[in-house]
């Protein structure tokens, strides 16, 4: 949480380069973080991300295999991309009253999971934390919600390296069983 967000930006990227990644190590062009945070955005995140072989062996910042993996074939992938590091920086001018448990939440959720930058909330008949900024604290949970945790559980169960096409029917399925635990009706389709 900054009061310039701007200013701590630019000083982040002239004293330290690695919080903001080189492009093909980061989710998103330095542009765009660069646009929300001169747009005055309440919240501003990124990752930067790493390659990994199946066995977890890591490559170097230029992308060659500190030691080679023959294991790739047609159903699993030579290399993955875990999360090396997120960023979520918060302007502390235009938080709207968002407590404390609020903000933590939001940023557990962008820290710990990789949600879509484009979200159309009118869609989403689930709460989450992710709507803090989207429909103010005031309307937004005061809480992680039982979706939230849902996400992050299915995200979590999938093994090292699956594929992202995955993540939404794992997150469903722990929704499920979240709902069947706790005895109530549970009723999400996919759109895919």
């Amino acid at each position: 949480m900054v009061d310039d967000p701007e200013r701590m930006y630019k000083r982040l990227v002239s004293k330290r380069l690695d919080p903001v990644g080189v492009l093909p190590f980061r989710d998103v062009h330095t542009r765009r973080i660069e646009n929300e945070v001169r747009a005055g955005q309440p919240v501003v995140w990124w990752s930067v991300v790493s390659t990994m072989s199946a066995q977890g062996v890591t490559l170097n910042d230029l992308g060659l295999a500190v030691s080679q993996n023959p294991a790739a074939s047609r159903t699993s992938a030579a290399t993955y991309r875990p999360k090396a590091l997120t960023v979520v920086m918060y302007d502390a001018r235009k938080l709207g009253g968002a407590t404390l448990e609020q903000i933590a939440d939001h940023a557990a959720l962008h820290i710990l999971g990789m949600p879509r930058r484009q979200i159309d909330f009118s869609d989403v008949d689930l709460p989450s934390m992710l709507t803090l900024f989207a429909d103010g604290p005031e309307t937004a949970p005061r809480s992680l919600t039982d979706f939230d945790r849902a996400y992050l559980q299915g995200l979590y169960g999938l093994s090292p390296g699956a594929f992202q096409s995955r993540v939404p029917r794992a997150v469903v399925a722990a929704y499920a069983d979240q709902c069947e635990a706790q005895q109530r009706d549970f009723r999400i389709r996919l759109r895919n």
